[in-house]
């Protein structure tokens, strides 16, 4: 209804686009007495952190590269981390300067958030900062088996990252999987045949992708 004194009006998706709109309230007086008011629409916020990044810890800190549209392009970085922006929060390109606490966390959300957006909601984008340390890794000495029983257990001591992949220079498989600090390799046939197979360990989540190898030897089994 657009009689009386107090309406709600809804703006249809042309008038966004036009960026205003124009409202007549006339009165039924003998001189058809009427007033104009103009209600404009301020662009919605386009907030863009950027893609996910993963650096080094030796690095120290992190280039960001926001990019914000809409009534204004201003923003405010701010983080669940620990460490600080330079020039300053404000900058869409500041470096990130990570804490030692980042380094420890690994994983840090780095958010950007619009400013200046007048009547509209601010607007947050959320990128990931991912830190590898440096890491080493053990698997300890060489193994030998004999070849009528010759699964065998290997384990790694890893520091500097938390994920592992084992893989071989043969045909073999490992059990519960190759992602397990703990597993059992299971030979094929090839391996068998070679009479030996190198077991690698190496630590992906680390900067410097850190690994360790061990030999594994197998003898001929007993005849009777």
């Amino acid at each position: 209804d657009n009689q009386g004194t107090d309406v709600t009006y809804v703006p249809s998706d042309d008038d966004i686009a036009n960026g205003s709109v124009t409202f007549t309230f006339e009165v039924n007086s003998c001189n058809q007495a009427s007033d104009l008011m103009v209600v404009t629409f301020t662009p919605e916020p386009q907030v863009n952190a950027g893609t996910d990044i993963t650096v080094c810890s030796s690095e120290i800190s992190a280039p960001l590269g926001g990019l914000i549209s809409g009534a204004n392009n201003t923003g405010v970085w701010t983080t669940n981390g620990s460490g600080s922006f330079s020039p300053n929060d404000q900058d869409l390109n500041a470096q990130y300067i990570f804490s030692s606490a980042d380094v420890t966390n690994q994983i840090i959300e780095i958010y950007l958030t619009s400013t200046d957006v007048g009547n509209c909601i601010a607007v947050t984008d959320t990128l990931i900062l991912e830190i590898f340390p440096q890491g080493t890794v053990s698997v300890g000495d060489d193994i030998t088996t004999c070849d009528n029983a010759p699964e065998a257990e290997v384990s790694a001591t890893i520091n500097g990252g938390d994920e592992i992949l084992w893989s071989t220079s043969g045909t073999g498989s490992f059990t519960p999987s190759n992602t397990s600090i703990t597993a059992t390799y299971v030979p094929g046939a090839e391996d068998l045949l070679n009479g030996s197979v190198n077991l690698t360990a190496t630590v992906t989540n680390s900067c410097n992708l850190a690994s360790d190898f061990l030999t594994l030897s197998f003898i001929d089994g007993p005849e009777a």
